[in-house]
């Protein structure tokens, strides 16, 4: 049965879409997409028949899953083995508040974290090979998309993570080495994105290449730490990343420690909002092994600071600041902010900055542009 699409939408009165039974006539589907069932509670349903058998599910041409706004969704599927979705390459989970897990799998002895029930969204044996963009939005239950330790080969393709609405998450340990782009948006409880030591498998390696482009956090209050600043050894590099926005992550008291600034040569944009209890964008290191080094931005051409309440400079070292090629900055709602820098500071191109009405501003440098706002404020 040549099937390559199906799409069901506002069927209220199904509880399953597909059964186990029906997969050998739907090797050919690649795009699934639920929508707007009020009574489903699983897509497939397992047969009575194998009940006690092992089994592995397969749909092994299948691209793209989309599954939204089902009230009952509880999982995927049950089953007694293992579930491959090995050409699967976009998934989306969206408005589905029962789901705790992605696949409920019932001979727990398979599970690869031992014979307890896992708690991370996408626990047990599936396998997700060539996985590249995931979203998962308003998940009330689970704490986690996946345990500290990935599982099997899945996940390693991932180049796009959106997390959002998630209000158990506790954690989130994404697979860093080729992810482009990484938003995490309104999760309550998020505490810590990434453990360096687990996203590395353990062991410290040198220079580990990170393909990340563009992180978006936004509104995390309980996250107090970004990962990079863990990152005392330099283990992690980042080559390619170019856009960095932190708005309303109200525990986090800075962006940047010195030592790691060199690992941020292609940051290009910058933009920070409604981080209340933030002090400075870049701290000097409590370990003082990195003393004398100086904080370049060779790329960055924008920055955005707004309602920062409690900022009092960009950055509190005494050390060198240049910005070479940077051109704009937006300055709103930082009434604590008595100047730029502590240290010498170069920024070349740099001849004004936009204030909260537009208005532009320019002293002579930026740090006199600074002195003269909060003395005017005063």
């Amino acid at each position: 049965m040549w099937v390559p699409s199906l799409e069901v939408s506002s069927c209220d009165h199904l509880k399953y879409v597909l059964s186990t039974s029906m997969m050998k006539g739907l090797v050919q589907l690649q795009e699934l997409r639920i929508s707007s069932c009020e009574l489903v509670e699983e897509v497939l349903l397992k047969d009575i028949s194998v009940e006690d058998q092992l089994e592995v599910v397969l749909l092994p041409r299948m691209k793209t899953l989309e599954l939204k706004g089902l009230p009952n969704l509880k999982s995927f599927c049950s089953i007694n083995g293992i579930l491959q979705l090995s050409s699967l390459q976009f998934l989306k989970v969206t408005n589905c508040p029962m789901m705790k897990i992605f696949a409920s799998f019932l001979n727990q002895s398979n599970l690869r974290f031992g014979n307890q029930v896992s708690n991370e969204f996408f626990g047990g044996e599936i396998l997700l090979l060539m996985l590249e963009k995931l979203s998962i939005e308003d998940l009330s239950s689970s704490t986690g998309p996946w345990h500290n330790q990935l599982p099997y080969d899945s996940f390693h393709q991932l180049k796009k993570l959106k997390v959002k609405r998630c209000k158990k998450l506790l954690r989130l340990v994404p697979k860093l080495k080729d992810l482009n782009k990484l938003y995490v948006e309104e999760c309550d409880s998020l505490g810590e994105i990434l453990g360096i030591e687990q996203s590395i498998g353990g062991g410290y390696e040198n220079h580990l290449v990170c393909m990340l482009r563009d992180v978006n956090l936004q509104n995390l209050p309980k996250l107090v730490e970004i990962w990079w600043n863990k990152d005392l050894n330099g283990i992690l590099n980042y080559p390619m990343f170019s856009s960095l926005k932190v708005i309303k992550c109200d525990g986090l008291m800075k962006v940047f420690s010195v030592s790691v600034i060199k690992h941020f040569l292609h940051l290009e944009e910058l933009y920070l909002a409604n981080c209340l209890v933030m002090k400075e964008v870049i701290a000097d290191d409590e370990w003082k092994g990195y003393a004398g080094e100086n904080a370049v931005f060779p790329q960055l051409h924008s920055l955005g600071l707004v309602n920062l309440p409690n900022v009092t400079s960009f950055c509190a070292g005494v050390f060198m600041v240049e910005f070479p090629s940077l051109e704009y900055i937006n300055l709103e709602a930082c009434p604590d902010m008595r100047t730029f820098s502590l240290g010498p500071l170069v920024a070349p191109k740099l001849n004004a900055i936009v204030l909260e009405n537009g208005e532009q501003l320019w002293k002579d440098d930026l740090n006199n542009t600074i002195k003269h706002l909060f003395m005017t404020k005063e």
